[in-house]
């Protein structure tokens, strides 16, 4: 049997606080989980915030994003905006219990996060 190769992805998009209030930080944090057998490449994330916060930081796992490499006008984050920090979901690991014969798929899982000022 050939199996394909393929990414399949999706994101959960989280804030906190909420609510909110005016002169908080606000965190918005995306987990992009990839149940595919192959990395997910060229990932670009692009949303619109409401609330939108000033003065923003992103990080991709834990690793601090330069300005440069994102878009954030009017409240819409663009990442990335070239080939700077490049994106990429890792694929889903497969095991299988050897007594059971029971396959568990874990996705590939990565973290966004964007914290800013309302």
């Amino acid at each position: 049997m050939t199996v394909a190769d393929y990414a399949d992805i999706s994101i959960q998009k989280e804030m906190s606080p909420d609510p909110v209030s005016d002169g908080d930080l606000l965190t918005y944090t995306f987990t992009i989980t990839n149940t595919g057998n192959t990395a997910a490449t060229g990932v670009v994330l692009t949303d619109n915030f409401d609330p939108a916060p000033t003065a923003i930081t992103v990080t991709v796992d834990g690793t601090t994003v330069p300005a440069t490499a994102y878009t954030y006008e009017n409240g819409v984050l663009t990442l990335p905006t070239g080939d700077e920090f490049p994106i990429t979901v890792p694929a889903a690991t497969v095991s299988q219990d050897p007594v059971t014969g029971n396959v568990t798929v874990t996705p590939g899982t990565l973290l966004i996060t964007v914290v800013g000022t309302i």
